[in-house]
């Protein structure tokens, strides 16, 4: 009888840290807050997490 033996290993899924510029965040800010675009929208069409972008206008709000 042969058994079967599977390995589980965890595999890194953690991405490259990204340096966004000063200018992007502010740009995906103002679609939300000036022009009133939906916070997931944004996030999606700009390739960032919407949790992100939740803490970037925070930080513009609350300096």
């Amino acid at each position: 009888m042969k058994i079967l033996v599977t390995s589980f290993r965890r595999v890194n899924k953690m991405k490259k840290k990204v340096n966004y510029t000063k200018e992007f965040k502010v740009k995906a800010c103002e679609l939300v807050l000036k022009d009133e675009v939906n916070v997931k929208t944004v996030a999606d069409k700009m390739g960032i997490n919407h949790i992100m972008l939740y803490r970037w206008m925070g930080a513009i709000i609350n300096p």
